[in-house]
């Protein structure tokens, strides 16, 4: 019985140590209002079945200002009591104000097109990237 405890506590302990946080800031635009998601993970964030986040979806057209993705304190207990089999994470959207902009990227990283986004319009813009 010992050992089964000692395992089971140790497990919780290895799902809890993957604490971070991500966040992307678009510097001096308005902030309007702030949303925010969870977002499902298996087997300690190894595969999802939700789909990818679009910010830009999240703030109805509107620009985003800052996405952060962060596994919160509530996040990691629900990790460590499933053993990392469930372990979700947490999606908060900035919205402002002003227009959306998607970058689409190839495979080897280049931009290929880039997508404005105002309100529920959106122009698409095929381009090849020259960068190296």
């Amino acid at each position: 019985m010992k050992h089964l405890l000692l395992g089971g506590i140790l497990a919780a302990l290895v799902c809890s140590t993957g604490c971070y946080k991500t966040t992307f800031v678009y510097e001096g635009a308005t902030e309007l209002n702030t949303i925010e998601e969870g977002r499902t993970f298996m087997f300690g964030g190894l595969s999802s079945p939700d789909k990818p986040v679009r910010a830009d979806k999240m703030c109805g057209g509107n620009a985003p200002v800052k996405v952060e993705t962060f596994r919160s304190f509530g996040d990691g207990c629900l990790g460590g009591l499933t053993l990392c089999i469930y372990t979700p994470q947490t999606v908060r959207v900035t919205c402002g104000q002003g227009v959306a902009h998607n970058f689409y990227l190839d495979s080897d990283e280049q931009v290929v097109a880039h997508e404005i986004v105002e309100g529920h319009e959106s122009a698409l813009e095929d381009f090849s990237s020259n960068v190296f």
